[in-house]
């Protein structure tokens, strides 16, 4: 890319000497140093070397609106002078907090308006288990203490959360975990666990969870955990009737279902929350990343009023909660990210722009190496294979993922690619036909490159 400029050489020394980044391999990031932005606009991204790039994954799944949004910057900037700190430890709140509140519980499915606020989306779902486990014991069931969890899910990098997490390089190196979690193979047709093909598989997938619980002995389970599409596992789009029938094994044996809409909420899908695809009410619902857009880190936990009438009936305390837990600023920069969701219907509008979405993605299927394509909503993934009839992966040492992701990032889209040779795609919901035109264009590109290079060799 030729010579860097003079501030790209000192900030790649400063990042090099004091930063230290997850999810790369640091010896890798000490030869190659960062990629270095310094502003955004819609949903492109300009490094310090002025070139622009498209960002394809909207930040970390979560820049709903994309970057620059002055609106939303004024509305935190507003309540900071008005009233910058509160918690909501001890029965206090905020104006602003209670407004958040009422706001998010209005577009939450059934009776699931009890709002807990959080910091970040594994405190969601830690805040989600211990709930979870408070109001068993408060029914007199104490021994109900497990999670179940996909294989190929993620649920968050806490301790209290690792363990649901079903992608092992989360969690191998801190061997042994504690709690008490299982997994479930995830519902993937396209690599079912089981050789099975839908629809004649009848849902082996859903009577395996079943079938765990039973073995396990129900009184025993606390919570089944869920993405309803799986992010960081591969961009995994369960069958149609898969959720439906999960439902109800909970309501069977008493387990409570946890709705993980952490990347999946807020318009992803062309719903506001993914579940309602299938019509699905769960009983925990926990979010966040596109609640505030990105500008501020918000989540959720939201319980359903059976759960809390429990708590308050018994007159429960809930040591749960941490500094920034209702912070009025945070609360000011969802609140206002979700007035404009509504007001310039986003969601719908996101709905409508995945239709063209998809017509794009089904475009890649040309390319031999490209075995399946599947999306819901803005929320998409291009799963690569080196035999599209056997669905073989590549070999280790071709390196597959690794160079396709390079060459993305030099035809300038930033995103994700998986260990599982899947590249996943979420857009900014505010992106437009011309963008999107531009998007794949230089995916192409990229695949082109790296299709010719290593998936031949």
């Amino acid at each position: 890319m030729g010579e860097e400029n003079e501030l790209t050489r000192a900030l790649k020394e400063k990042d090099l000497a004091y930063l230290l980044h997850p999810l790369v391999p640091l010896g890798n990031h000490e030869a190659n140093g960062p990629l270095v932005f310094l502003r955004g606009e819609g949903c492109w991204l300009y490094d310090s070397e002025g070139r622009d790039y498209v960002d394809a994954t909207a930040g970390l799944w979560n820049c709903q609106l994309g970057h620059g949004r002055k609106d939303v910057a004024r509305a935190v900037a507003e309540q900071m002078e008005r009233l910058a700190y509160l918690t909501t430890f001890g029965g206090l709140a905020s104006d602003t907090i209670i407004a958040w509140a009422e706001k998010l519980a209005s577009h939450l499915p059934g009776d699931l308006t009890r709002v807990f606020p959080n910091v970040i989306g594994s405190e969601a779902n830690e805040t989600a288990f211990k709930i979870a486990r408070t109001y068993h014991s408060l029914r007199g069931r104490q021994g109900k203490f497990k999670t179940v969890s996909h294989s190929r899910s993620y649920h968050g990098v806490s301790m209290g959360t690792v363990g649901a997490t079903g992608l092992p390089d989360y969690w191998r190196r801190y061997l042994p975990l504690p709690g008490n979690n299982l997994h479930v193979p995830a519902p993937h047709c396209y690599r079912c666990p089981y050789g099975r093909s839908y629809p004649a598989c009848d849902l082996l997938c859903a009577d395996v969870l079943e079938q765990l619980i039973v073995a396990e002995d129900p009184d025993t389970i606390s919570t089944f955990i869920a993405e309803p599409v799986m992010g960081g596992g591969g961009i995994v789009i369960a069958p149609g009737e898969y959720f439906p029938r999960v439902r109800q094994i909970c309501d069977k044996y008493d387990v409570l279902y946890v709705d993980d809409e952490v990347i999946t909420g807020f318009g992803r899908t062309g719903k506001w929350f993914a579940l309602e695809h299938w019509g699905v009410v769960p009983d925990i619902v926990t979010m966040g990343k596109g609640m505030t857009a990105g500008y501020l880190p918000m989540f959720a936990t939201a319980i359903s009023q059976r759960i809390y009438r429990v708590l308050a009936d018994a007159n429960e305390t809930l040591y749960q909660g941490f500094t920034y837990t209702g912070q009025p600023a945070i609360a000011a920069a969802a609140l206002k990210v979700m007035q404009i969701l509504d007001e310039e219907r986003v969601v719908e509008r996101a709905a409508s722009t995945a239709t063209l979405f998809a017509r794009h993605l089904h475009s890649l299927l040309e390319y031999p190496w490209v075995g399946e394509v599947r999306n819901l909503g803005l929320l998409g993934g291009v799963e690569f294979v080196a035999d599209r009839q056997t669905r073989a992966y590549f070999p280790a040492e071709r390196r597959f993922g690794p160079t396709l992701l390079a060459a993305l990032r030099r035809h300038g889209v930033i995103t994700r690619v998986t260990k599982h040779e899947i590249m996943a795609l979420c857009p900014p919901l505010t992106i437009g036909e011309a963008d999107l035109a531009e998007l794949f264009r230089r995916i192409r590109s990229a695949i082109e490159e790296v299709g010719g290079a290593v998936a031949t060799s």
